[in-house]
């Protein structure tokens, strides 16, 4: 599926007001997501196409946003994380948000809120040596340049990913699922690298990520060479049936787009079968700091993206 084959949400609002207004809808569910903020389920009426369509405001356990910092327990130690859902409590599919480098968990609360108002249990983690367990190799790698910068990154993500399986563990043993993961920047490194290698996971959300581990310049260190062999570029084959969304800015020159371009090509035969599972949108305006039309458009996709593959149960 490619970028142009998304509905244009703006332009979907507007037409359901057109509808309210003279009182035709058309046989169809529509999903509508406005400003990356709200999420709307219009239902039409096959009985009565003739009906005056209804977007429900959300009632009151779905307005409010319950938010609890937790530790999940990965072997011997903790990993703190941030739950975000809505009020009613409902069991329902989950999403873990993993942020960028030198961010935490609280970073991204706002895209947290509008998961929970969209049905999701979202549970933002604070990635190795970040947040509440910060440690100085943060300060080690702003020392560091070249290959040992980037031998640092890929030790933060790899000893990430081997933290997914028991956060995914932890949520199945609560009830939630289907499971979808969504990084940003570092963390889109993680997704990527966890969707390959945990199968539990329905779908996931690359944004401004890459899935190739090569260092954009130079040989890689001797350290690194062998983990290069992990990176998810390496493993397209274990990606389908999963929903994958990869989203790239195409001024991006901390993670430039091309590998990831390039990957969406490679897995795009795989998903012969299920084309609409697969879909690679870049941003051409936009820089690694993502401009806010665009970013605002990115998530209204994101939305659009998990409502889709994991099914939200909406709270009533």
């Amino acid at each position: 599926m490619n970028s142009s084959a998304r509905p244009d949400f703006a332009a979907t609002c507007s037409l359901i007001e057109s509808w309210t207004r003279d009182g035709t809808v058309p046989a169809a569910a529509v999903l509508v997501q406005r400003r990356g903020e709200r999420l709307f389920e219009v239902e039409a009426l096959r009985a009565n196409p003739g009906a005056r369509p209804v977007v429900p405001a959300p009632n009151r356990a779905e307005a409010e946003i319950v938010q609890e910092v937790a530790d999940r327990r990965v072997g011997d130690h903790r990993v703190p994380v941030r739950i975000t859902r809505s009020a009613s409590g409902r069991p329902g599919p989950a999403v873990l948000l993993l942020h960028g480098l030198n961010a935490s968990k609280e970073v991204q609360d706002k895209e947290a809120s509008s998961l929970a108002r969209a049905g999701f249990v979202t549970v933002a983690v604070d990635a190795p040596h970040h947040g509440e367990r910060r440690t100085p190799l943060l300060d080690e790698m702003r020392g560091a340049t070249g290959g040992a910068a980037h031998a640092i990154l890929l030790r933060m993500v790899r000893e990430a990913v081997d933290e997914i399986p028991a956060l995914v563990d932890s949520l199945l043993e609560e009830g939630r699922g289907p499971i979808g993961i969504v990084g940003i920047s570092m963390g889109a490194y993680i997704a990527l690298a966890a969707i390959a290698r945990e199968p539990r996971l329905a779908a996931v959300v690359s944004i401004l990520g890459s899935p190739d581990w090569s260092p954009r310049s130079g040989e890689p260190t001797g350290e690194i060479r062998p983990w290069l062999a992990e990176a998810p570029v390496h493993h397209p084959e274990r990606f389908p049936p999963r929903a994958v969304l990869l989203a790239n800015a195409g001024q991006d020159v901390n993670v430039p787009p091309q590998a990831a371009r390039r990957f969406a090509e490679v897995l795009r035969p795989l998903y012969a079968q299920s084309p609409d599972r697969l879909c690679y949108v870049e941003y051409p305006g936009s820089g690694h700091f993502m401009r806010e039309e665009d970013w605002d458009d990115l998530w209204g996709r994101t939305l659009h993206w998990l409502g889709t593959y994991l099914r939200p149960v909406r709270p009533t």
